[in-house]
């Protein structure tokens, strides 16, 4: 008698999810599941509020009971060609070029060689750092209200000039009193405000060193010194390089705080005689809640929206490479 052949019961078909469910890493799921609601935050308070203002620049968006949407009105590029055909947008520029320069120059310079003084284990280096850091603490407006005394003209550093007599001494001689007019001279307008800014951020910027030169291994010194290297060949050719990391993280932070300068200025004085302390950020904010010119403001917004991407695109670009 033939013994009947056995078959197997039918297996249920897994669907294409369940499929794809298996070669899931369930722990990535997982975090973006915890990550999903600040994403969302940064998508649309950030991102979204970028790409509604890129909109806006293109709008006939100038007073406020003028009704807008995503339909229009436009007006195409006129916001665009106005702004660039205003003589103080030029005037601006010129301003936060100089600005942005100084600034990057005074803070990273002054900041590398005090962290580089403070490597040398000087006595009371807490207290040193804390002195150097503090008015990082303080805030903008406060910084700008003390400046603006100390950059007065008959107050602040030609008070003390006075009080020392540099005056007098140059009375002897026949030669007028010594003032210097910080702000009233268009010619070195951003050149006080950079020093105000400078005297800010340059602890910050100190604090960066500091922790990046505190980090290179004291066996590579050691190394260095038994070499014949002093500490000049030894910060030249060992330290500077390999705390380059730093400099550009500095360089990128400090660039950024420079482009959305605006508090300091409008504490010391605004845009100054003839625009000459005027920026990007002060005159976004004038066009924008002054005069009600949204649609103008925008277009500024949207430039130093550019400009920051130019510099913080390639930096993230090489960070991910390397990563």
């Amino acid at each position: 008698m033939a013994t009947p052949a056995l078959t197997r019961p039918p297996q249920p078909q897994r669907s294409a999810l369940a499929r794809a469910w298996r070669f899931v890493n369930r722990d990535r799921v997982l975090a973006l599941i915890v990550l999903a609601p600040s994403l969302l935050l940064v998508a649309i308070f950030i991102y979204g509020f970028i790409a509604w203002t890129s909109l806006v620049a293109f709008l006939e968006w100038n007073l406020p009971n003028t009704p807008v949407s995503i339909a229009g009105p436009y007006n195409g590029i006129d916001n665009w060609q106005w702004l660039f055909e205003l003589p103080r947008w030029y005037k601006d520029i010129r301003n936060m070029v100089i600005f942005t320069v100084l600034f990057l120059a005074e803070c990273m310079i002054l900041g590398f060689l005090i962290a580089a003084f403070l490597d040398q284990q000087v006595k009371g280096e807490g207290f040193f750092r804390t002195i150097y850091i503090m008015p990082f603490a303080i805030s903008a407006v406060v910084t700008g209200v003390v400046w603006q005394w100390m950059m007065h003209q008959t107050n602040g550093f030609n008070r003390l000039i006075d009080i020392l007599g540099f005056n007098h001494i140059l009375g002897l001689f026949g030669l007028g009193p010594f003032e210097w007019l910080w702000m009233s001279d268009q010619n070195i307008g951003m050149v006080a405000i950079s020093f105000a800014a400078s005297w800010q951020m340059v602890g910050y910027t100190m604090a960066l060193y500091f922790a990046g030169i505190r980090g290179i291994s004291q066996d590579l010194r050691e190394a260095a010194q038994i070499d014949g290297a002093g500490t000049v060949a030894l910060y030249l050719n060992i330290i500077i390089p390999l705390v380059r990391p730093v400099s550009l993280t500095a360089f990128i932070i400090l660039f950024g705080l420079a482009l959305r300068l605006f508090d300091l200025v409008a504490a010391i004085g605004g845009s100054g005689i003839n625009f000459s302390t005027d920026t990007f950020a002060y005159h976004m904010v004038q066009l924008a809640l002054q005069d009600l010119r949204f649609a103008r403001g925008a277009v500024i917004a949207v430039i130093m929206v550019l400009l920051s991407a130019i510099v913080v695109v390639p930096y993230l670009w090489s960070i991910r490479r390397e990563v």
